[in-house]
């Protein structure tokens, strides 16, 4: 399903998806939900998308909401962002802090200021912060790990 949602083969992934329970017996995991939900709202389909994890038979874990804000950046729907959110942050223990920099950078750029304000707020009143980015490179003498703006 995950390389049909890449290919944009949406009727294919969706197939698949009910062919799972109905051909083979398998009740679809979450890991199959969010695929579903990235599947839809790659293609653009995110009222789709959002009516699907509605009709879930189980509660959406925070990687099935996580594909739906995925997909509202992707597609500049900040209002379905923004509910994709906060189900997130409803949903995750740890706060995943990728989440509110997602929606923070999303209200950003749609001008919402006071909104990106109560965002980052909300990410010091909760204790949520994000690491820097970190990566590695190959050189002749191993691996090299620098973080972001770290002066080599």
């Amino acid at each position: 399903m995950g390389t049909c949602g890449h290919a944009g083969l949406v009727a294919k992934g969706q197939e698949i998806f009910h062919s799972m329970n109905r051909d083979y017996s398998m009740k679809p995991k979450m890991e199959h939900y969010a695929c579903m939900v990235d599947l839809l709202g790659r293609a653009g389909s995110l009222n789709q998308a959002w009516q699907f994890v509605i009709a879930m038979p189980e509660k959406p874990n925070s990687d099935v909401c996580a594909s739906l804000l995925s997909a509202c950046i992707l597609h500049d729907d900040v209002e379905l962002a923004n509910i994709a959110a906060n189900e997130i942050f409803k949903l995750s223990n740890d706060g995943r802090p990728g989440a509110y920099v997602e929606l923070s950078n999303t209200l950003a750029a749609s001008g919402k200021w006071n909104s990106v304000s109560e965002v980052r707020d909300l990410m010091k009143v909760r204790g949520v912060s994000k690491d820097t980015g970190y990566s590695w490179v190959g050189t002749d003498s191993g691996l090299e790990g620098f973080h972001v703006g770290q002066k080599m």
